[in-house]
C-alpha cells in the first residue's frame, strides 16, 4: 500500500492531478495552477535552499522555466526531476492562462465598440428605409 503513513516520505504517492479525475476534465486553468502550486509546496519541505528558490522563481515565470538549474544533492534530483515536471505545467497553463486573459480583453473591447456602433446603424438604416418609403413607395418626396 503507497500512501499508508508509515511509509517514508519518498515513498508515499502525491493524489493524481485534476485532469485525471474525471469530475474535474473541466477544471480551471486558475485551480489547475494553484493545485500544482500546492503539490511544489509540498515537494519544497525540507529541501535545500537552491531548490526552494528554484521552484519559487519558476513560479513566477510564464511559459519558459528559468534555464539555471542548480547543483542538488542526490537525495533531492528524484524529487527535482519530479517538481520540475510540475513546473513545466505551471508554466504551460499560466502561458495559457494569459492568452485567455488578452483575448478576454479583446473581446470586451469589440463588445464596447460593437454596442456603440449598433444604435448608429440603426439610425442609419431607419432613416435609409423610412425615405425609401416615402420617395419609392409612396411617392410623397423628390430628392
Amino acid at each position: 500500500m503507497k500512501n499508508h503513513p508509515a511509509l517514508p516520505y519518498s515513498e508515499r504517492t502525491l493524489p493524481p492531478p485534476l485532469s485525471a479525475i474525471p469530475f474535474f476534465k473541466e477544471a480551471s486553468k486558475a485551480g489547475e495552477s494553484s493545485f500544482l502550486e500546492y503539490l511544489l509546496e509540498r515537494y519544497c519541505v525540507g529541501k535545500s535552499a537552491a531548490f526552494k528558490q528554484y521552484c519559487t522563481l519558476a513560479l513566477e515565470s510564464v511559459g519558459d522555466l528559468p534555464r539555471n538549474i542548480p547543483a542538488l544533492p542526490p537525495h533531492e534530483r528524484a524529487d527535482f526531476q519530479r517538481a520540475y515536471k510540475i513546473l513545466k505545467d505551471h508554466a504551460c497553463l499560466a502561458q495559457s492562462l494569459k492568452k485567455q486573459n488578452q483575448a478576454r480583453l479583446i473581446f470586451r473591447a469589440w463588445r464596447y465598440v460593437h454596442m456603440a456602433l449598433v444604435p448608429l446603424a440603426i439610425i442609419i438604416i431607419s432613416y435609409h428605409g423610412v425615405v425609401e418609403l416615402l420617395t419609392n413607395v409612396l411617392h410623397l418626396a423628390k430628392i
